[in-house]
């Protein structure tokens, strides 16, 4: 009988962890940028032809180039339950912001929030979440204290990225606007090369980080603002970037 306990004892608890899915955390991921195209930096390419002969150490120098614009930095994840909201970092500590800074999501509604920048404007950028042709593999890894699941994002039929998600976190967040119906994405592989890479997870919230939905600015849809920053940065470019003035 003693025996017969002992084995419902440990049955349940085999049971309780491998149905453990977190109420609420916090996680962080660091974000790798894409390498450059060699269109996107062809005027600087063709400055270090004309200035080194030597074909060898042309490639050489413009590969240095490259990993120098290749960009580093945090975006933290808060959730409780289906609110969640993620902070990039890169955005924040800019001298000059531009993109998102906050995405907030409740996962009971269709849609996102963000506060996004336009050369420190802010704006709040209200849409619809954006949709994928999601495929889901049998292909797991461990990240972290996680088991991971991989999955396929399409659009157009094109593959636009990879990610990896777990299903001990129930509810459907993401550091970035790509997420799955099935757990929380701890990783993304873009197609252009970007990553995001899980790095900490902890039960505890952080007090900086306040799962509220962003309200500073003008409320704009996802493409009346991706226009307004086209626009801005084209003006820019073209040397009008001492007089912009962005609407109230």
């Amino acid at each position: 009988m003693k025996n017969l306990f002992v084995f419902c004892l440990l049955t349940l608890v085999c049971m309780s962890k491998q149905s453990l899915s977190y109420s609420q955390g916090y996680l962080k991921y660091e974000f790798t940028s894409a390498a450059p195209s060699d269109e996107s930096i062809q005027d600087r390419i063709e400055q270090i032809k004309a200035q080194i002969p030597d074909e060898a150490l042309q490639e050489k120098v413009i590969q240095q180039l490259k990993e120098k614009m290749i960009q580093n930095y945090q975006i933290h994840l808060v959730f409780d339950g289906e609110v969640a909201v993620s902070h990039n970092e890169n955005t924040k500590n800019a001298p000059l912001k531009v993109g998102d800074e906050i995405i907030y999501r409740n996962t009971n509604e269709p849609v996102f929030t963000s506060q996004s920048y336009i050369f420190n404007k802010a704006f709040v950028v209200t849409d619809s979440i954006p949709t994928y042709e999601v495929i889901y593999t049998e292909e797991t890894k461990q990240i972290g204290p996680f088991k991971a699941y991989k999955a396929i994002l399409k659009q157009n039929e094109e593959e636009v990225a990879q990610v990896w998600y777990t299903k001990e976190i129930s509810y459907a967040h993401s550091p970035l606007k790509m997420y799955v119906e099935d757990g929380l994405v701890l990783e993304i592989l873009k197609k252009d090369g970007a990553k995001v890479a899980f790095k900490e997870f902890s039960t505890v919230l952080p007090k900086e980080i306040p799962l509220e939905k962003p309200n500073k600015g003008k409320t704009l849809t996802q493409s009346e603002f991706d226009m307004l920053k086209d626009e801005k940065l084209k003006d820019m470019q073209t040397g009008g970037g001492s007089t912009i003035v962005i609407g109230k």
